[in-house]
């Protein structure tokens, strides 16, 4: 009768453990599936923060290509008007010979 008490009582334990162990085990997996759910929102997150970072650079991009065409422009238009100054200071000295003449 003791033995078969104890029997019991060691089956009752070990129920015991085992339930507990599945207890911590759901514990453990619901963190696990939490942990999960944050992996996928933090790379969700840093996909569409990668993207946003891709159109600023190539809006960028764009902006430093019409940048240099505007300075090319300057420089040409520099050009046209140093000409400019060129010819009417030329005018202005071959009006005054004229009229010195």
């Amino acid at each position: 009768e003791t033995t078969r008490v104890s029997s019991e009582s060691a089956h009752e334990q070990q129920q015991s453990t085992i339930d507990e162990l599945r207890a911590t085990l759901k514990v453990r997996q619901t963190e696990l599936d939490e942990k999960n759910e944050t992996a996928e929102r933090l790379t969700a997150e840093l996909r569409s923060k990668e993207s946003e970072v891709k159109e600023v650079s190539m809006s960028t991009e764009a902006v430093s290509a019409e940048a240099d065409t505007l300075n090319v422009k300057l420089a040409e238009q520099a050009q046209v008007n140093a000409s400019l100054k060129t010819e009417i200071e030329g005018a202005r000295t071959e009006a005054r010979t004229e009229r010195e003449s």
